[in-house]
């Protein structure tokens, strides 16, 4: 069975102009007109609900206007055709898992040392190693949105806000820990490890890490549609031909 996600657009049918007060279905009118249809591979092993979940994932990021999973757990993402991105497919495609961990020690990687399966090293973008816990203090989940602003100094910065329960789990988390360092993780690599300087409640953050406007708009996007629960990899980037692109329909598809 077909798991599919699909939105519904509305438009003119083909049969004689008459207007229809019906939306149309997107994943029919890309048949007629045509379209870009990407396919996408899990890599490794992934359950049939982690491939629908990737597939919501990758679809609120990628934006297609057809989205589905195929019966031997690929992900079909449909695109109208010249609407195509590859970059913003790239984009897409990044795993955005986001973390708060407590921080245990810094240092050269070489010289940490886990005591059990319970901590982590990573490093930051210079290579500085971090020993941390490896349950998240925060994570994706706890997050219920992220918009880019720019700091006093035109600077592009991610601000986001907690969910209910996230801004209970840090606000507690750091009035226990005030003096001590917590990690930003994005993607396993260290953004920042600020120190705690006193209980924080507000609800919201600002991660800074002299991003570009493309690299904070990116990491927005995926803190605002959740981690990937898989990583995923472009099998297959077709052009296919539609079934009646003359049409009345295709037409004016085209014309908007």
């Amino acid at each position: 069975m077909r798991h599919v996600l699909t939105l519904m657009v509305a438009g003119l049918m083909a049969t004689g102009g008459a207007a229809l007060a019906a939306p149309l279905d997107p994943s029919m009118v890309l048949q007629a007109c045509g379209m870009t249809r990407v396919t996408l591979g899990p890599v490794g092993a992934a359950s049939h609900l982690e491939t629908i979940k990737a597939m919501d994932v990758v679809a609120n990021r990628a934006g297609p206007d057809h989205a589905l999973v195929t019966p031997d757990e690929k992900i079909e993402l449909w695109f109208p055709v010249g609407t195509f991105d590859p970059v913003q497919l790239d984009a897409a495609l990044v795993r955005g898992a986001l973390s708060f961990q407590q921080v245990r020690a810094t240092g050269l990687i070489t010289d940490l040392t886990i005591a059990d399966n319970a901590q982590v090293i990573l490093p930051d973008a210079d290579g500085t190693g971090y020993l941390l816990e490896a349950e998240a203090v925060i994570d994706n989940a706890m997050i219920s949105d992220a918009q880019v602003i720019f700091d006093m100094d035109g600077a592009p910065v991610v601000a986001f806000r907690f969910t209910e329960a996230g801004s209970a789990a840090f606000g507690q988390y750091t009035t226990d820990h005030v003096g001590e360092a917590f990690a930003i993780v994005y993607d396993r690599r260290v953004l920042s490890a600020p120190i705690i300087q006193s209980p924080i409640y507000g609800g919201s953050g600002i991660i800074t890490e002299n991003f570009t406007a493309t690299e904070a708009e990116n990491l927005a996007m995926t803190l605002r549609s959740g981690a990937l629960p898989v990583d995923l990899v472009v099998e297959n980037i077709q052009e296919v031909a539609g079934t009646a692109p003359d049409s009345d329909l295709c037409q004016g598809q085209a014309a908007e």
